[in-house]
């Protein structure tokens, strides 16, 4: 970090490999599916009858997928994915937990997701889950209970939180062998009932002879930090009200291609005690002006007059058409037409000497 008189500088580097077979830009996968978002798929299909009416046996002991996150070293993201899958219930607690009663009482698209949990061997029930390797977090996606002879679906999203180089494993075990080979419960909507078909996803229209999940990549998102809620910064002209910033806070980076999307957010921190107020806005000519300028790569993108929230309580008229906006508040802007690959920038500027605070600066960006 570079401090040059009222300019703030923070390079931000983001590394993107593409040299690796079956990588895409974010991602790399072991997944033959090398489609962008990326697929991982794992299955247990049946490969023999049983001689039981509601199971069958597999010859899959276990089988998982896996993807590396690419990115920058030292970096968390949230990777967004969408699950698809038809499996038995598995109970991973000798109790159910009191969440998940309540969300299998009145069960939700998700309502077989498990997020604190460690893998069970109680019983030879089929384990279905994703594990991330940084930080270090497990997920079961069939919780419920053991002894159930037939299956549900589900559909839904998740996000989770992934480290730069991190793996994510979508994994299934068939539990071990049920005398000489593993078993699983058959595909039935209930005992004896029809097969489940999950629309859009093979081998729909028809029904998938077993048990499976699909996760597919739906973004990966980052939020860069360009200042931190905590560290107040005082733009403005008043250099005895102290600690005195500048007239203007800039930052600057290099980004790589493939944002689908760019949220800027900045935090104004409203009076401060002994301090200073908060942001003027004021109506000259008819014109409805602030005295605060956003930009992003030298385009204004606020702040509007009408941006500055409607709350009485929090507004001072220091003379006809001429008020503060006393109280912390936040803008957030679509900035995404504004980014390019390359070197981008992001400034928060006082305009007419006005004096006044911001807190975190943050842009998040979806890939």
């Amino acid at each position: 970090m570079i401090k040059l008189k009222y300019y703030h500088y923070l390079f931000i580097l983001v590394t993107v490999s593409i040299a690796l077979s079956g990588c895409g830009d974010f991602f790399c996968s072991d997944s033959d599916n090398d489609s962008v978002p990326t697929t991982l798929r794992v299955e247990l299909p049946c490969d023999e009858d049983s001689g039981f009416p509601n199971d069958c046996v597999t010859y899959t002991d276990n089988v998982e997928d896996v993807l590396t996150v690419n990115g920058e070293e030292g970096k968390t993201y949230n990777v967004t994915v969408r699950l698809r899958g038809i499996v038995e219930q598995k109970e991973y607690y000798s109790l159910f937990t009191k969440s998940a009663r309540a969300k299998y009482d009145v069960p939700t698209d998700d309502f077989m997701w498990l997020d604190d949990g460690e893998k069970s061997s109680k019983d030879t029930w089929n384990i279905f889950s994703i594990e991330v390797s940084s930080p270090p977090a497990i997920y079961y996606l069939n919780n419920g209970s053991s002894w159930i002879e037939h299956c549900w679906k589900f559909d839904y999203e998740k996000t989770l939180l992934a480290d730069a180089g991190a793996t994510i494993t979508l994994y299934a075990d068939s539990g071990g062998p049920d005398g000489d080979y593993p078993r699983i419960i058959l595909n039935q909507e209930s005992i004896g009932g029809e097969p489940l078909v999950i629309p859009d996803i093979p081998p729909a229209p028809e029904a998938f002879d077993g048990q499976f999940v699909q996760m597919d990549i739906v973004s990966k998102t980052e939020t860069i930090e360009l200042n931190s809620s905590e560290n107040l910064l005082h733009l403005g002209d008043n250099v005895n009200d102290i600690p005195y910033y500048g007239v203007e806070f800039t930052d600057s980076g290099e980004l790589p291609s493939g944002i689908k999307q760019a949220i800027l957010t900045v935090e104004f921190a409203g009076e401060q005690p002994d301090w200073v107020s908060g942001v003027d806005f004021f109506i000259i000519d008819s014109v409805e002006n602030t005295s605060v300028e956003i930009s992003v790569n030298d385009t204004k993108v606020g702040l509007y007059f009408s941006e500055i929230p409607d709350d009485a309580e929090c507004i001072y008229e220091h003379w006809e058409n001429f008020w503060s906006y006393n109280c912390p508040f936040t803008v957030t802007k679509d900035v995404t037409d504004l980014i390019v690959e390359g070197i981008n920038s992001v400034s928060v500027k006082s305009l007419d000497g006005d004096d006044f605070v911001i807190a975190g600066v943050y842009l998040e960006l979806t890939y």
